[in-house]
């Protein structure tokens, strides 16, 4: 992994979720071409999963960008693991966090809303697919989710590059995020759900 000075360049800052299906990298790649035109960005690629050691991941990653883009490739930085409160931190000076398909973050997504990050999500048809989405829902702020394929990279591209358009969608995070949290209805149906799990398996 190249170590890179993160001053005097322009930098679009990513989240991600490793581990995941080729889909998701696909995605990725269309985004930074998408984009690729502006020599003087860079892009930072952050794994949100704290918990593992990904230098093997990042150098399949690696090898993968120089075959598809050699041309952006060596513009990507990837920035490794932190702990949790590192992590939090990050997110919260991510420009934009892309939610993978087919299984969405839960508390990955529900850290980045609570510090204003707004997520790139593409609903699926399954719960696990979903649940980005359903937050986004429940705060009344849909503009992030996209429709398809081109509508997630499109998005992404805009708030990536659009620097009123994230701040927008930050603001609209941060005013309505309460409603995700502290919220005593989900507690209390954890209760009766543990409760009659408990009666019936008697």
């Amino acid at each position: 992994m190249k170590s890179h000075s993160l001053r005097s360049k322009k930098y679009r800052r990513l989240c991600f979720r490793d581990g995941q299906p080729a889909a998701a990298k696909n995605l990725l790649e269309e985004i930074v071409q998408s984009d690729r035109h502006d020599a003087d960005t860079w892009y930072m690629l952050a794994s949100v999963n704290h918990r593992l050691g990904i230098s093997w991941w990042v150098e399949l990653l690696e090898k993968r960008f120089r075959r598809t883009m050699p041309d952006v490739a060596d513009r990507i930085v990837f920035l490794p693991p932190r702990d949790s409160p590192g992590f939090v931190n990050l997110l919260a000076v991510c420009d934009v966090m892309l939610d993978t398909i087919h299984f969405n973050g839960m508390n990955t997504s529900l850290e980045a809303f609570s510090v204003g990050t707004p997520i790139v999500t593409l609903p699926t048809g399954f719960q696990r697919g979903r649940h980005t989405a359903g937050m986004y829902r429940k705060m009344g702020f849909t503009e992030c989710i996209a429709a398809d394929r081109n509508d997630y990279v499109r998005i992404a591209v805009k708030l990536g590059t659009e620097e009123d358009y994230r701040r927008h969608a930050k603001d609209e995070i941060l005013r309505r995020n309460e409603v995700l949290f502290e919220d005593m209805r989900v507690v209390r149906e954890f209760e009766r759900c543990f409760l009659e799990t408990v009666a019936h398996s008697g």
